[in-house]
């Protein structure tokens, strides 16, 4: 993958959307998954796992900077932007949700984690998560069937189980239509 990123702000024209290319762009990257909090700023993750902020300065010269606010240590493996005032996301190397306030991303240089209680998830197998409503919950799901809700209160995640009634088949991806009403997709057609 060349690791390039291009932006248009002129998308709305029919046939004559004029593209830049975002500089500063790790080259070895492939990005999986982004979230813009306005024009200005946005939160790239990786395949790798990997987390970078993008920010548009005052001039716009160049028209993006991009900066690594992730560490070594940590893996990503989803990122949601339902919250209003955070992007959350899901560490598989420490098994935890962590998170980067949406109003100070252009300054932010590291993620905050939620502690666990309960009964977390083991992070190698989740494979996605998503919020499902402005108090930071999230369910979590992942390899073998895993499904996992997780209710914030303060700085802690507190986790439950809801695997046990489902088929032990990957889940890759959930998504909720309502309050009680959430689908997970999954392997050989997987739908819960």
């Amino acid at each position: 993958a060349s690791g390039l990123m291009y932006y248009t702000s002129n998308a709305a024209v029919s046939n004559n959307a004029s593209w830049a290319q975002i500089t500063g762009t790790p080259g070895a990257e492939t990005f999986k998954e982004f979230t813009f909090t306005n024009v200005n700023t946005g939160l790239l993750l990786t395949a790798s796992g990997k987390a970078y902020k993008a920010v548009s300065p005052a001039n716009n010269t160049p028209a993006y900077v991009i900066t690594q606010i992730s560490t070594a240590a940590e893996n990503f493996v989803d990122l949601d932007d339902k919250s209003n005032t955070r992007i959350l996301a899901f560490d598989k190397n420490s098994s935890r949700v962590k998170y980067v306030t949406k109003n100070t991303l252009a300054s932010a240089t590291a993620f905050t984690a939620y502690n666990n209680t309960g009964t977390p998830p083991i992070g190698a197998n989740i494979n996605a998560i998503y919020a499902r409503n402005n108090n930071f919950d999230v369910v979590a799901v992942g390899t073998s069937g895993d499904i996992f809700q997780g209710n914030a209160a303060g700085a802690n995640m507190q986790w439950t189980d809801r695997s046990a009634a489902t088929t032990p088949l990957p889940l890759q991806d959930i998504f909720a239509v309502g309050t009680n009403t959430v689908y997970a997709v999954g392997n050989e057609g997987t739908l819960l």
